[in-house]
C-alpha cells in the first residue's frame, strides 16, 4: 500500500501544508490517481494551471509527472487563476487540474480539480485517495503541450457584453496572488481608472494574508479607497476565485449583501431566474428574490457544490458569504470567478450615477455578523455536529442543508444563527443576523446556552 498524508484529501480539494504534509512525491501519487480518473471517464487529456506560490512550479512539475505516467496528455495553460482553467473546460465538459493553496498561509498549497466537466468533492476526493492507496493506476505515456492563449481567450469573453458609462476609480488589491496582473489589465480594458494594490505576484504574501473574507486582510484596501477617493475597492483571494469589496464610504461589504445589486439586475433582465445562496448568506436574498419574481434555492457551503447546483439547476447566479460568486445569465462564464465578478460590479457601479454606498442603502439593514469560528478537535468537529443535529434546537424551525440554520421569532422581530462544522478548519462555524440588536443579543444567548448544554466543553467565544 502506498502511503500519503491522507488529511490533505480535503471536502473541496486537495490541500496542506510543503512538504510537510504535501510533497512532490505527494503530487506525483496524486497525479497518477488524477490521470487515472481522466482515462475512465473515456478522455485523453486534461488542463494544467498553477498559482503564484513559490512550491507550486515543483508540485506542477511532480503532478505532471503522475499525470503523464498514466497515458494522458496535459494542455498547459500556464500561471493563471484557477476560473480561467474551470472556464474553458466548462462547455465540453473536460478535465483540469490548478496547483493552488487558493487562500490558505504561504506554506500551503493544494490541488483543484475537476474530471469530465465534474468538480473533485467529497468521496470523489476520497476516490483519489483509495486508488493510491491500492496503487490502482493506468498505465501509459502522455504528452505535454503547452496552450497559453486560453489566457487571453478567457479575458476577451470576460470583457464581452460589459461597459462602464461613466468615469469609474477602483482599487484594485490582488493580495500579491496570481489574478493581480490579469484583474489589472481586465479593469482597465473595461475602461476604469485602477489604482494597484499588491497587483504583483510574490508567494511571500508580503502585504497580508490572501483572503478576503477575512476583515483584517482589507485594512489596507480600506484606506487605499478613502485615501484615493475611490468608487470602489475590490480584493481578490490567492487563486482570485473569490472577491472582497469596500465601498466609496471605506466599509467592507459582505459577499451576499453585495450580491444582492447582482440579483435585481439578472432578475431584471431576466424574470423567473433562480439564484442559489448558501447558508451563511443573508435571509435578504430569499426574501428579495422572491419579491422580484425570481426563485431562491439555499444550497450547502463549497465551491464545488456551488458548481454543482448550477448544472442541476440551470440557475442565472450563485453567491457565498466566503466571495464566491457565479454568474450564469446570458453574460456569465459559468465559473465562479473572483475577478469576473468584479468586472460585473464595475459595469453596475458605471451605468448609473449613484455611490456603492447609495445603491446600497436602498435594501434593508439588518445586523449581522461575520463568521465566528469555534475551535474544535478535526477528528470530533462532525461528530460533535451530529450531536447538535440530533439533539439540540428542537423547539425552533430549521434549515438542514449543511449544519444547522435556526429561525427565530421574537416579539420586537426576526432573525437566524447558523451552527455547521467546517469542511476547511478544525471548527465549528457560526453566523447571526437579526432584525435588531435585541433581538441578535436574544438569538445569541439562546444559541450559547444550547450549545453548551450539549456540549459542555466547547470554546464559546460570542
Amino acid at each position: 500500500m502506498l502511503d500519503v498524508n491522507p488529511s490533505i484529501f480535503r471536502e473541496y480539494d486537495i490541500r496542506g501544508e510543503y512538504p510537510s504534509a504535501l510533497d512532490e512525491r505527494s503530487a506525483e501519487l496524486i497525479g497518477k490517481a488524477f490521470g487515472s480518473e481522466v482515462r475512465l471517464a473515456g478522455q485523453q487529456q486534461c488542463y494544467l494551471a498553477w498559482d503564484g506560490r513559490h512550491s507550486s512550479p515543483a508540485l506542477k512539475d511532480a503532478f505532471s509527472r503522475g499525470v503523464l505516467s498514466t497515458g494522458c496528455d496535459i494542455l498547459e495553460i500556464g500561471p493563471a487563476p484557477t476560473a480561467v482553467a474551470f472556464w474553458v473546460i466548462k462547455e465540453q465538459a473536460l478535465s483540469c487540474a490548478i496547483i493552488t493553496g487558493s487562500h490558505n498561509p504561504k506554506q500551503d498549497n493544494g490541488i483543484k480539480m475537476a474530471v469530465a466537466g465534474k468538480a473533485r468533492s467529497g468521496d470523489d476526493i476520497q476516490v483519489l485517495l483509495s486508488r493510491i492507496q491500492l496503487n490502482l493506476f493506468k498505465e501509459g505515456q502522455g504528452q505535454v503541450s503547452q496552450v497559453p492563449d486560453v489566457v487571453n481567450h478567457y479575458a476577451r469573453r470576460a470583457l464581452q457584453g460589459l461597459e462602464v458609462k461613466r468615469p469609474i476609480k477602483v482599487v484594485l488589491d490582488a493580495g500579491n496572488g496570481i489574478g493581480g496582473p490579469l484583474a489589472l489589465s481586465l479593469f482597465e480594458g473595461l475602461g476604469c481608472e485602477v489604482i494597484p494594490l499588491a497587483c504583483d505576484i510574490d508567494g511571500d504574501f508580503p502585504l497580508h494574508h490572501p483572503d478576503p473574507a477575512k476583515l483584517e486582510n482589507l485594512t489596507h484596501l480600506q484606506d487605499a479607497v478613502l485615501a484615493h477617493q475611490a468608487d470602489v475597492g475590490i480584493a481578490l483571494d490567492g487563486d482570485a476565485d473569490r472577491i472582497g469589496v469596500i465601498d466609496d464610504h471605506g466599509q467592507a461589504i459582505l459577499p451576499d449583501r453585495l450580491s444582492l445589486l447582482f440579483v435585481q439586475d439578472i432578475l431584471h433582465h431576466q424574470p423567473d431566474a433562480t439564484c442559489l445562496y448558501d447558508v451563511k448568506c443573508t435571509e435578504l436574498l430569499p426574501q428579495l428574490i422572491r419579491q422580484w419574481g425570481g426563485q431562491g434555492r439555499m444550497i450547502a457551503t463549497g465551491h464545488s457544490t456551488m458548481k454543482k447546483a448550477i448544472k442541476e439547476t440551470n440557475a442565472a447566479f450563485a453567491t457565498e458569504l466566503s466571495g464566491h460568486i457565479l454568474f450564469n445569465d446570458t453574460l456569465g462564464l459559468g465559473v465562479d470567478d473572483g475577478i469576473y465578478a468584479g468586472l460585473r460590479l464595475l459595469a453596475l457601479l458605471g451605468a448609473q450615477p449613484e455611490s456603492l454606498s447609495q445603491r446600497l442603502a436602498q435594501f434593508p439593514q439588518p445586523i449581522s455578523t461575520p463568521e465566528i469560528q469555534l475551535p474544535v478537535d478535526e477528528k470530533a468537529k462532525f461528530h460533535t455536529m451530529k450531536i447538535i443535529r440530533a439533539d439540540g434546537f428542537k423547539q425552533y424551525p430549521v434549515h438542514t442543508v449543511d449544519g444547522l440554520r435556526i429561525l427565530f421569532e421574537h416579539e420586537q422581530g426576526l432573525g437566524w444563527a447558523l451552527v455547521r462544522a467546517s469542511n476547511t478548519t478544525p471548527c465549528l462555524t457560526v453566523r447571526f443576523e437579526a432584525d435588531n440588536q435585541t433581538v441578535l443579543d436574544h438569538i445569541q444567548q439562546s444559541v450559547k446556552a444550547e450549545l453548551q448544554r450539549l456540549v459542555p466543553d466547547l470554546a464559546i467565544t460570542f
